[in-house]
């Protein structure tokens, strides 16, 4: 071949190159009939099939290339190009949902390791596998002394918590946002004030309280909001809400009765119910959802002993089922405690008597414990050995394989 023949057939072969490697599955959408009936003029995708190696050769201006002989070589990529599509369809859909659920907002790129760990009283959010292995620090809100009761999103791409600035100062509590997963991993997005967050079956919202005296002045009690910080509506006076597996209603613990109860607000109408009281009494922190949404896993006081139990979300005496009792009375036992997603396992957090340095703050000296749901069993400490000052404040993630938790260590 001459100069001048090969500068003429130059752009020629490269658009038969760019054709017989990007223009066949175009060639196959806009006109399947035309490649079917005319097999002889079409070039391979490289997407072929192991059979193909076999198939009859072609004489083409590039080289020998294989041609595709039988109408299953066509209906092998029509299949894999709509595998794609749907794979890209799939993705399109969790971005669009992320994105409406967090808002326009960007989250912010921050430093996971704060600037106060060094500081007295510091708490961080730490994992863990389910038998207590494998402990991890995780992350702590910007500038603030102590981030505590962390929940998972359901499609495990955020961590919800709260955080405080000043140790003890609830008043001054803000929600965070913290992504573990996904297109903002590794950032933070601030919600607020406002503590103790659950969110929606379908993370589209979060329910969370607010104590008195908060900087705002907003009504303390019981919120929900949409999961980017927007339309904030008060529902009650109330602590610790969690949301039904089902979203149908939110249980919380109603501290102003005496003796202690357990209240569920029905999302739809409005209206709220009351159990327990008698024959048991809630205690600090309410009750959480078993995975079936059918029953409350909460602490309860009966005859001067707490006990960590279990009833039917109905109320009824006779559902009233106690995993564990707590003899000792200088031990307490530290709510809520959390039923694992899969419905095998239960954490809770025992406080055990003794002070540090002058005061003994609360939740001083907590440590988690796990317990079977299913049969009879005596509670096990989580890790190997009693680490830290405090740990508490734990939810599970949704494959139930990790537990996050809140501690000073």
């Amino acid at each position: 071949m001459d100069q001048k023949r090969f500068q003429t057939s130059k752009p020629f072969c490269l658009f038969i190159l760019a054709f017989s490697f990007l223009g066949y599955p175009k060639f196959i959408q806009a006109d399947e009939n035309v490649a079917l009936k005319n097999e002889t003029k079409t070039f391979r995708s490289p997407l072929i099939s192991p059979e193909a190696k076999s198939a009859p050769l072609l004489n083409h201006p590039l080289g020998i290339i294989n041609q595709p002989s039988e109408n299953k070589e066509v209906e092998l990529i029509r299949n894999q190009l709509e595998l794609m599509k749907e794979s890209l369809d799939v993705m399109k859909k969790e971005l669009l949902l992320i994105h409406s659920n967090l808002g326009n907002h960007e989250f912010q790129k921050v430093n996971q390791h704060s600037t106060r760990q060094r500081e007295e009283g510091f708490r961080a959010l730490y994992t863990m596998n389910r038998d207590g292995s494998n402990v991890q620090y995780l992350v702590t809100a910007p500038k603030q002394i102590s981030s505590a009761t962390p929940e998972w999103s359901h499609n495990g791409l955020m961590i919800a918590f709260d955080s405080v600035d000043v140790l003890q100062n609830f008043q001054r509590s803000k929600l965070f946002v913290y992504a573990v997963g996904g297109p903002f991993k590794g950032m933070f997005k601030d919600l607020g004030y406002g503590n103790v967050p659950s969110w929606s079956p379908d993370d589209s919202q979060i329910t969370f309280m607010i104590n008195s005296g908060n900087p705002k002045n907003h009504q303390a009690g019981i919120w929900v909001m949409n999961s980017d910080g927007t339309d904030r509506k008060w529902i009650c006076t109330c602590w610790y809400p969690r949301w039904s597996p089902d979203g149908s209603e939110i249980c919380f613990h109603a501290y102003f009765e005496n003796p202690q109860e357990i209240h569920f607000y029905n999302v739809k109408t409005g209206a709220i119910r009351k159990i327990l009281g008698s024959p048991m009494a809630a205690k600090f922190g309410g009750g959480t959802w078993s995975p079936d949404g059918n029953s409350i896993v909460f602490i309860g006081i009966k005859d001067g002993k707490e006990h960590l139990s279990v009833i039917h979300k109905s109320g009824s005496p006779k559902t009233l089922k106690i995993l564990y009792r707590e003899n000792n009375s200088e031990r307490e036992l530290v709510g809520p405690p959390s039923w694992s997603p899969d419905g095998k396992q239960i954490v809770f957090a025992r406080q055990e008597p003794g002070k540090t340095g002058s005061q003994s703050r609360i939740w001083h000296h907590t440590y988690l414990y796990s317990i079977s749901a299913e049969v009879p069993s005596a509670p096990i400490l989580l890790e190997k050995e009693k680490i830290g000052l405090i740990n508490r404040g734990m939810m599970w993630s949704p494959d139930s394989q990790k537990i996050i938790f809140s501690s000073e260590r």
